[in-house]
């Protein structure tokens, strides 16, 4: 028995659509989550910056309140702390 061409068609159809979705469906629910998140202003160390100011030196970036502990562990910190560099606009942190 031979199948029609949109029945031939449909199957594969089918199963790429759930290939598709599948990672979609996961972005969808990870983006809902992060917006759950509460988020804080820190001061981001960047390469850029801490070259041309000559010390550890960044910008204002938001972050999701949990990966806080991991920027701190690499010199960020909140933005309330920062100092700003008032000639360029970059932010430092101060020492401890």
């Amino acid at each position: 028995m031979k199948r029609s061409i949109v029945g031939r068609l449909l199957v594969p159809l089918v199963l790429v659509m759930g290939l598709v979705a599948l990672p979609l469906s996961h972005l969808i629910s990870t983006d809902a989550q992060a917006a759950r998140q509460d988020r804080v202003e820190i001061c981001h160390i960047d390469d850029e910056a801490s070259a041309i100011l000559g010390f550890p030196a960044g910008h204002f970036i938001t972050v999701a309140e949990p990966s806080l502990p991991a920027h701190e562990a690499h010199g960020d910190c909140l933005a309330e702390s920062a100092d700003v560099d008032e000639g360029t606009g970059f932010c430092f942190c101060p020492a401890e």
